[in-house]
């Protein structure tokens, strides 16, 4: 189980070293049952389910938010193309997977 404070900082700290934080970046939260997180690029938030916190590892987390960061540096229209699975090796994610 990982605090929504601790996910908050994690998140935080990806958009900062990213440079998304600057550009208006934030991280927000819901209780989806359905999405462990979301990218979305109109209100320039990376979204993660409080459900999802209570089950998952940091190291999860982490696949988690550089996954959706990985959509927020590219245009919508990529989804998980060939281009978003690169960037997120790039992100430090060597196993990319679609959501």
């Amino acid at each position: 189980m990982i605090r929504q404070y601790d996910a908050q900082k994690l998140c935080d700290d990806k958009l900062r070293d990213l440079g998304l934080y600057q550009k208006g970046w934030r991280t927000c939260y819901d209780k989806s049952q359905s999405d462990l997180a979301k990218c979305w690029y109109d209100e320039k938030r990376i979204q993660i389910s409080l459900l999802y916190l209570n089950g998952c590892s940091e190291p999860e987390l982490k696949k988690t938010i550089i996954h959706e960061c990985a959509h927020a540096l590219l245009p919508p229209e990529h989804g998980h193309d060939r281009v978003w699975f690169d960037k997120c090796i790039e992100l430090g994610d060597p196993d990319p997977k679609p959501c």
